[in-house]
């Protein structure tokens, strides 16, 4: 389930924090072929002490699904610290201009799989697992985009 994000390299680099308040809160990064982001404001524990965190990808050039081109995945995916484990529950595809392609959700069908596993979780997926299970921080270069669709403006946008 790896994408290649060719902007994770820069974005790895260095760490700032980014507040955690469970209102929408995206913040992204990009460079010249590709962008991420991650709604900050899930990075916060519910009553059962699991993490709902939620993160998109663009890439300038188009991936192909079922005939149909996308240009972005937005992804839900749940934490549980205490096992460090995570679990994908949804994967929107969406075209460039953020229409639905496809949706994946495979929620419980799933089990959960160890973060460590670098085959089952992409970069994001386990830095969002060190930034909201272990305390780790953000990465530096990150910049506020307000909503989703504040977010996802901002990733299809030239630099």
């Amino acid at each position: 389930m790896k994408r290649p994000i060719a902007c994770l390299s820069f974005a790895l680099l260095a760490f700032q924090s980014a507040p955690a308040t469970g209102a929408e809160q995206w913040v992204i990064y990009k460079d010249a072929t590709a962008a991420w982001g991650y709604n900050a404001g899930t990075l916060a524990r519910d009553a059962s002490g699991t993490i709902n965190a939620t993160y998109a990808s663009y890439t300038v050039a188009p991936a192909e699904l079922k005939g149909r081109a996308y240009h972005y995945i937005v992804t839900d995916v749940t934490f549980d610290c205490g096992k460090r484990t995570a679990r994908y529950i949804k994967m929107v595809s969406l075209d460039d201009d953020a229409g639905t392609v496809d949706v994946l959700s495979p929620g419980d069908k799933i089990p959960a799989k160890p973060i460590d596993d670098a085959v089952a979780f992409d970069t994001i997926t386990q830095m969002l697992f060190g930034m909201a299970c272990e305390s780790k921080i953000a990465p530096k270069g990150g910049m506020p985009a307000g909503d989703r669709t504040s977010a996802l403006a901002k990733m299809k946008a030239p630099n």
